[in-house]
C-alpha cells in the first residue's frame, strides 16, 4: 500500500515549492486527495506518475539575473553633447547686462 506524503514532502521530492505544487493540484496535473481539514495528501504512486510524465525540475540555489544590454559608447562618452558658452551674448535669454 502506498504511503501518503504531505505537500512539503511531495514538493521536495518533485523539486518545486509547496505553492507551485498547489498550483499543479488546481490545474489537476497531479493526483492528490484532500483531508477533512483541507490539507493536500499525495501517494507515492501519484508522484511517480507525475515525474514520469513531466521532466523533473532541477533545484537552483541562485536565481538567474537578467543581463542588461551594454550601452552604446556614445552614451557613456563624457564629451558627448553640445557645449554652450553661457557668456556668449547670443544666450542671454532676456537678461540685461548691468553696469
Amino acid at each position: 500500500m502506498d504511503d501518503f506524503k504531505n505537500i512539503k514532502e511531495a514538493a521536495k521530492q518533485i523539486g518545486v515549492s509547496a505553492k507551485t505544487l498547489r498550483r499543479y493540484c488546481i490545474k489537476r496535473l497531479i493526483v492528490f486527495s484532500l483531508t477533512a481539514g483541507g490539507h493536500y495528501r499525495f501517494r507515492q504512486s501519484g508522484i511517480d506518475l507525475f515525474l514520469s510524465q513531466h521532466r523533473p525540475v532541477k533545484p537552483t540555489d541562485k536565481r538567474k539575473r537578467a543581463k542588461h544590454p551594454k550601452l552604446p559608447s556614445w552614451l557613456t562618452d563624457p564629451n558627448f553633447g553640445v557645449k554652450i558658452d553661457i557668456s556668449d551674448p547670443r544666450f542671454n535669454f532676456g537678461r540685461t547686462k548691468k553696469g
